[in-house]
This record gives structure tokens, sequence and C-alpha cells, in this order.
């Protein structure tokens, strides 16, 4: 059985991808991976002229707002930046939230 902490952030993960989905967005989990965003986030209709058709977020879940470091932080900004798309660090206190970024 996995552990405590990969069950919270399963479920976290599980959640937040639920919820975008039940808001018209289409999200793709990327599963056990370590990779800069734990979910890819699409919801058609331009955010604004230079996106294209597609509104692009990359979410990184976190069980608290602040286990990011800064060099994280810049690092995932610079991420979406490349890809021009949202960067959002989702995590749970009495509910979902999810943080912009940019």
């Amino acid at each position: 059985m996995a552990n405590k902490h990969y069950r919270v952030g399963y479920s976290l993960e599980r959640d937040v991808k639920k919820a975008l989905e039940a808001k018209g967005w289409v999200v793709y989990r990327s599963a056990g991976s370590h990779s800069m965003a734990d979910l890819i986030a699409l919801k058609q209709g331009p955010k604004n002229q230079g996106r294209g058709l597609c509104e692009v977020s990359l979410i990184q879940c976190k069980r608290h707002r602040n286990l990011m470091t800064n060099r994280e932080l810049v690092e995932f900004n610079t991420a979406s930046e490349r890809l021009n798309a949202d960067a959002v660090i989702a995590w749970r206190d009495k509910g979902i939230h999810l943080e912009y970024l940019q």
C-alpha cells in the first residue's frame, strides 16, 4: 500500500482535477511523476490573443501553500512562461484553493 503522503497528494490531485473538469476544463494528471506540474489543464476559448484557441494551466498540488521554495517557484514560473501557460498552485484548507502565480 502506498504511503500516507502519496495518498494525500493523490487525493488532492484527483479532487482538483474533478473540480476543474466540473468548470469545463480538460485535465491531465502526470501520475507518479516528479515533473514541474502535477496537472495540465486546458480550456477552450482564448484568454487573450497570444494563446490561440486554448487556455493552458500548469498546476502544482501541495498539501500546504508554503511548501514550495522560492527556487521552485521561480523554476515553475519560468517553465510556464516558456509554454505561455498559467502557473497555478493548488492546496487544500477547508476546501480547494487555486493561486495563479503570474
